[in-house]
Parts: structure tokens; C-alpha cells; sequence
């Protein structure tokens, strides 16, 4: 159950009081919150306790740096939001310090030897970053740090962690780790593919779970005994294997926050943008608000803030995925606003619809599992077969399946494996399991019952072959489901499978073939050998030959299979798909997966545009209001650092809605015509931009 609170209707900027000499500059705390309220901004975080141990304000808890003396930033700035209609926030970081390390050396995290670790964190900005331990006396600071920021009454509480990036072997750490799991600390880490058959890796990682989990439930116990304000913190670029290295899992901290700043979005150069709606819809599937940067001049362009057309892009991609968007300004006086000012039609948009956004949510028709236990478990006994970082072998799937749903233009929530359950599949038609190798025995069952009563699944390569705990089955959990047995994988490149034209599934395909026998052929790297009764398709090896690959003899194992389970249907592809998507984007594999989902019938939004035209669809309690989200990916970029300049307009794009009759129908800001069909409505778009949303009132 998703937690309303202020965080969903704001546009979030950012005060650092780096990079001004408060002293002797002109500008004011006035003038920056009065410059916010100006550009779009209804709330702000004040950044007054920062990774450095700077505090910005007279502290009584930590007197070590205070810049300002007694000076109170944090009082000025919060009451410059008030006095401007902005919402303040407070920010303090929980972690790296280097002055916590030299005045409290007991409170930092230390090797086998004693010795204290650098993060290599801090590098970022030419120094070392020592990491203080939670389990130590730094645990009770933190807890009087909030105390005293929490007096001055905020609207909120932002966290920049905690987070458990080496391993501490502190004498605190190893008693927690012997009293809880029976075994002393492991001596390596980060563990290797080899030691996660070692009992005593697999409990470290969850014991490291677990102490970040209770430190941060303790810190949110402390924070609402001031007030019930909302909680957000940093969700370091989940799904990532940086989130093993941090300790820091959103899915189990959602239980005290209220949101979670996606901070993988930070560097706003050199990062797809479709990175951004992968971290929006993982984070709107815990529950909480998913925040998430569009801007960040600090690390990325510098002093000019971004072209207008990047920050609308991004922007957009963030408020139609659910989320809501942060800019960090870099508070100097060289910096350029421009791009902030001429982006100003998607801050109106957005704060002229906030009723709209508010009471809508994105639509629960498809599905795509993201699974941690699959992520965390699978793989052990693939060693040196495909990559040394475990948990990337499920990652890759995951982000190709969700590229190539995006391309298709179907609209899909993220589902977590604590969704796997029949209550919270039951407005689902369509679930799509992406490898999700690792499932328990109700798991399974909640799949099945889903399928049962009338869902479409599509799984695809080692889906069910393991435990939740990522031991190995002799078949398929879901073997009844997929009408196919289990007998062995192939993880080499030199694979792939085919399908006949004389398929009704492939009937009329887009892509052409020379081949004399009618087949169509798709690539794969990984696949399954599986026995069938019905089976589609036959799985071949390529060879080499003089130039490049040549179609090679033909494996007794189907490549796909489609089988009646009650009401509904169930589609197993015996090859890892997403894999392949995440690394090439073939369009044969684009066009299966639309033949496939098509089994359950048409979407409810369908759009007959470019494939870089991506969709997404909200939807009202009710089903009164709907809104339908285009965002325009046409823009190229020599390099992936390139700022995005310029996007290509695309002329007459055609979006089929089924809805309520509608009385009313705008795009963006204007009534728009549209023709009412026997579902809905169908509407043009004259003319594609950076973004398009469509609202459709039938109240």
C-alpha cells in the first residue's frame, strides 16, 4: 500500500552552501529559496550536515567544523522556505567523515589488522573517505545529531545513508556476527563466485542486510518521536551489485521511509535515460515516493545547467514512470539558469495537473518481475561461464526485458518478489518473469493461480530452477506450467533459435529471409535444452565459417512452448531473451515478445509511432481519469556524454486509449479532438516534442 504524503506533489531543488563565501557574497538565503520559488520549485533539502561533518549551523553535538560559527544556515534557509512557500527538508549524511575518523578513531569501521579502510568513496574529490561503523559509539551520535536537527521542526528528514561499504572487523562486529549466525567473520571480502558456497558469506550478507535494516528503523523511530514528517533517503542506483556493497536494500527499508532518492540518476551526463525509469519503477513498487534526479551540475555539466530539452526529456520520463523529479543547482554565481528557465512548460505542466497525478497511478495490466532473492542467489554454479559479478547474470535479463518492453511500447509496473502473492496479482493480466531463476514453493503457487484464473505468463530460460535460496532443482518448479522438462543449459555465444514461417505465432513477420526451409532465425547467448510434447521452434548452433557465423545443425529441444493452464496461458522461452535484448536490441526479438504478449489480447494503450516513442499509462481508482504519458527518445548523441540539444519532432502519432466515454480530453495544456471507438478513444498527436501527456476525463 503506497503512503501519500507531500513528497508526492513536489518538484524538489537543492541548497549545498558549498560554493559560496557566505561572508562577503551579495546573495542571500532569500534570494536563493525566492529564485527557486521563481523556476518551479515548491520544496527544497537543506544539505546542513553534509559527508564532509560541515555543519552548517551552531551544532552542540559535533563542534569539530562549523564554518560559519554561530552562524545559523539552517535557520535561515528554513525559514527563507517558509517565508517563499517552499517546504524544507533536512539533509545529514550518515557514513564517510574524515574529521568523525581523527577526533573519534574508535567510531570508524577497521580491517583484520585494525587498520582503518578508505571507501575509496571519496575519490571523487581527491581525498580519502574513512567509513564510520553503525555498531560502534558513532551509532549513538548519529541518534543525537538527529535529535538536534529534528528541533528545529522541518518538514522532513533525508538521509544520505547509512550504509556498510567494507567489511568492519571491529570488535563490535565480529560479537554481533558470532551471536547471530555461530560463525566467526570470513576473512575476504567482497566475496568470490567460490565462496558463496561457504554458509558463513551467505549469512554475512544477510547479517549486513539486517544491521542496516535495524540501524535505519531505529534512526526513523527517533526521527517520528519529533513529528510525523516524511522520511526519504538514498537508494544508490538499485537494482545494481553496488546495493550488496552499501548493505542498503530500498525494498526492506521501505517499511520507515516514505521515499527514496534514486541517486544512480546523479550524473546527469554520460547516462541512458531509460536508467532513470528503471530506478523510478523499482523504487514505486515498494511503496514509497521514488525521487529522482534530472539534474546534477555539480558532477555533470558544471556551471550551465542542462539544455531545456534534456531536463524536459528527463523530466518527463521521471513524472510519467510515477516518480518525481530533484534538480541540484550548483550554488555559484557563475551559474547559468537558462536551461531551468526555458524547461518551465513541464514544471507547469506538472503543478497545474497536480490533482491529476495525484489520482493517478500507473496501471496494473503487465507486470515485469524484478526479483532480489534471484539477484542475491543465482548463479553459483554457472562459475566461469559468463562473469565474475554474480548477481549481473540476472541483472542483464531484467534490464534487456525492460528495454525491450519500453521499445514495444507496453506499458508495465515492476513487481517484487514480496508481490508474488495471489492478492497482489489479481488485477495483474499479464506477469513476465525474466529469468527469475530463484522462486519458493508459494511463489510458484501464487504464479500458477494467476495463470489459472485467466493471466498470461511469459518466463523465460532458468525461470524456477532454483530455490529462493538459489539451490539448484532437478527441474523446473514451474515444469506443469511451461509444458516442458528441464535437462540442461548451454551459456556459450554460439547459439540460437528458429522458428518456421508456416507458425501461426510468426504468421506475416515483419523481418525477412532467404533461408530455403522458411524459417526465421533469432540469436541468442544462453539457452535451455528442455524435452516437450508441443513444442515451437528448434534451438541450432552456429559455426564459424570463412566470414563470420553460419546457421549450424539443429538440437532436439524446442525453442518455445505455449501451453493451456485453467483459463489461462502460459509461454516459456527457452532462451535468455532479456540477456540478448540488453546487449544488442534485435528487432526480430522486439517483434516476438509483441506476437507473444499480443496471446492475451490488445493493450489498452496501443500507439502506432517509432519505437523510440515510449508509453506509459495511469489510471484513476475510479478508471474516471486516465492519463497517457509519450515521452520522445528521437535525439542522438555523438557520445553518450553529450548533452542532449535537440530532439526530433515526429508528426501524427496515433494513440488508441480504452477508457470510459470521455467528457473531456487534453493534450498537455489543450483540448484536443478524438475519435470515440467501441473501447474508448483513439487521438493524434500532431506533433510528437519532448513529451506528450494525454488526460482523459470521463468523471
Amino acid at each position: 500500500m503506497r503512503r501519500r504524503t507531500w513528497l508526492d506533489e513536489t518538484i524538489m531543488a537543492d541548497f549545498w552552501p558549498v560554493g559560496i563565501d557566505w561572508e562577503n557574497e551579495a546573495v542571500s538565503v532569500d534570494d536563493i529559496m525566492r529564485l527557486y520559488k521563481e523556476l518551479g520549485f515548491d520544496s527544497v533539502r537543506l544539505d546542513i550536515f553534509d559527508y564532509t561533518a560541515t555543519a552548517w549551523y551552531p551544532s552542540r553535538v559535533w563542534d569539530q567544523d562549523r564554518p560559519l560559527g554561530e552562524r545559523d544556515l539552517y535557520r535561515e534557509a528554513l525559514d527563507a522556505c517558509r517565508r517563499n512557500g517552499l517546504k524544507g527538508i533536512v539533509y545529514i549524511h550518515v557514513g564517510c567523515a574524515n574529521k568523525f575518523r581523527d577526533a573519534h578513531p574508535d567510531w570508524a569501521e577497521v580491517d583484520q589488522q585494525g587498520r582503518f579502510m578508505d571507501t575509496g568513496w571519496g575519490g571523487l574529490y581527491g581525498e580519502p573517505a574513512w567509513h564510520m561503523c553503525i555498531n560502534r559509539g558513532y551509532g549513538d551520535f548519529v541518534m543525537k545529531l538527529i535529535d538536534e536537527v529534528m528541533s528545529y521542526r522541518p518538514d522532513g528528514f533525508y538521509v544520505d545513508g547509512p550504509t556498510y561499504y567494507e567489511q568492519c572487523y571491529c570488535p563490535n562486529c565480529r560479537q554481533s556476527f558470532k551471536e547471530r549466525t555461530g560463525f566467526e567473520l570470513p576473512k575476504r571480502w567482497p566475496p568470490t563466485d567460490e565462496d558463496m558456497d561457504d554458509p558463513r558469506y551467505r549469512a554475512l550478507i544477510k547479517w549486513r542486510y539486517d544491521i542496516v535494516e535495524e540501524f535505519f528503523a531505529r534512526m526513523a523511530e527517533r526521527v517520528k518521536s519529533h513529528g510525523e514528517v516524511p522520511i526519504v533517503f538514498n537508494s544508490f542506483s538499485y537494482p545494481s551489485s553496488l546495493r550488496r556493497y552499501c548493505s542498503l536494500l530500498p525494498d526492506r527499508i521501505a517499511k520507515y521511509a516514505d521515499g527514496a532518492l534514486n541517486e544512480g540518476g546523479i550524473v546527469t551526463a554520460g547516462r541512458p535515460v531509460l536508467e532513470l525509469a528503471e530506478r523510478v519503477k523499482f523504487t514505486y513498487a515498494t511503496g514509497m515516493t521514488p525521487i529522482s534526479y534530472v539534474e546534477n551540475c555539480v558532477y555533470g555539466w558544471g556551471t550551465p545547467s542542462s539544455p531545456a530539452p534534456e531536463l524536459r526529456v528527463k523530466m518527463a520520463e521521471v513524472l510519467a514512470s510515477g516518480g518525481r523529479p530533484i534538480v541540484w543547482p550548483s550554488l555559484n554565481l557563475a551559474y547559468d539558469y537558462a536551461g531551468i528557465e526555458e524547461a518551465q512548460d513541464i514544471f507547469s505542466l506538472f503543478n497545474e495537473n497536480k490533482d491529476w497525478f495525484l489520482d493517478c497511478e500507473p496501471a496494473k495490466h503487465v507486470g515485469l518481475v524484478f526479483s532480489r532473492q534471484t539477484d542475491e542467489f543465482y548463479g553459483k554454479d554457472h562459475r566461469n561461464t559468463w562473469t565474475s559479478k554474480m548477481w549481473e547474470r540476472y541483472e542483464r535479463g531484467y534490464q534487456g526485458m525492460f528495454r525491450a518492453l519500453v521499445e514495444a511500447q507496453v506499458p508495465f509496473r515492476v513487481v517484487l518478489d514480496e508481490q508474488l502473492t495471489q492478492k497482489d496479482l489479481q488485477d495483474y493480466k499479464i506477469l513476465i518473469l525474466s529469468n527469475v531463476a530463484a522462486l519458493s514453493q508459494e511463489q510458484m503457487q501464487a504464479i500458477r493461480d494467476f495463470v489459472e484464473r485467466g493471466g498470461l505468463l511469459v518466463a523465460t530460460y532458468e525461470t524456477s530452477l532454483f530455490t529462493e535460496e538459489g539451490e539448484k532443482r532437478e527441474d523446473f518448479g514451474l515444469a506443469d506450467l511451461f509444458g516442458a522438462g528441464y535437462l540442461s543449459s548451454i551459456y556459450k555465444t554460439n547459439t540460437g533459435f528458429h522458428i518456421q514461417k508456416s507458425e501461426t505465432l510468426v504468421k506475416d513477420f515483419p523481418l525477412k529471409s532467404l533461408d530455403p526451409q522458411q524459417r526465421i532465425f533469432f540469436p541468442v547467448n544462453r539457452h535451455t535444452v528442455i524435452r516437450a510434447e508441443k513444442g515451437i521452434g528448434k534451438l541450432h548452433r552456429r559455426t564459424s565459417a570463412q566470414r563470420g557465423l553460419r546457421i549450424g545443425p539443429e538440437l532436439d529441444s524446442p525453442a518455445l512452448t505455449i501451453s493451456k493452464y485453467g483459463k489461462g496461458t502460459a509461454v516459456y522461452l527457452a532462451s535468455d531473451f532479456g540477456e540478448m535484448y540488453y546487449e544488442r536490441g534485435f528487432e526480430g526479438l522486439r517483434q516476438l515478445l509483441k506476437r507473444l504478449l499480443a496471446l492475451r489480447g490488445l493493450l489498452p494503450v496501443r500507439v502506432a509511432s517509432s519505437r523510440c516513442v515510449e508509453v506509459n499509462h495511469l489510471v484513476s481508482k475510479d478508471g474516471r481519469r486516465v492519463m497517457v504519458a509519450l515521452v520522445n527518445h528521437a535525439y542522438a548523441r555523438m557520445r553518450m556524454t553529450d548533452p542532449i540539444n535537440e530532439v526530433a519532432p515526429l508528426s501524427g502519432v496515433k494513440v488508441g486509449v480504452d477508457c470510459l466515454p470521455p467528457r473531456s480530453v487534453r493534450l498537455n495544456d489543450t483540448s484536443i479532438e478524438y475519435e470515440k471507438t467501441k473501447t474508448g478513444v483513439v487521438i493524434t498527436i500532431p506533433r510528437l516534442e519532448e513529451y506528450a501527456f494525454l488526460f482523459i476525463d470521463s468523471r
